[in-house]
């Protein structure tokens, strides 16, 4: 789930649904959605264009797809940072 408008962006906490994602961008123009990705790609150490918004653009319930060789070293890096603030997290 997708929080927009947050003091900074970073992995609130997990849930049985996924993870609570705070961004600092606004939910307009598509802003909340590329600060999204932005923030996934810098966790999980990949290019932006890796990531994609495959269900819930306009919604904050979002489903991504994240293309890597490694899925499970991805989701580990995802759950490693719940609750710390990123280095370089806007």
């Amino acid at each position: 789930m997708a929080r927009p408008g947050a003091p900074r962006s970073a992995v609130v906490r997990g849930e049985p649904r996924g993870l609570v994602i705070a961004l600092a961008a606004r939910a307009e123009k598509g802003r909340a959605n590329q600060e999204l990705i932005r923030l996934l790609a810098e966790i999980v150490g990949l290019s932006p264009s890796k990531i994609t918004i495959v269900r819930g653009k306009t919604t904050r319930l979002k489903l991504a797809h994240i293309e890597t060789a490694d899925p499970e070293q991805a989701a580990r890096r995802l759950l490693a940072c719940v609750g710390q603030n990123l280095r370089g997290a806007r």
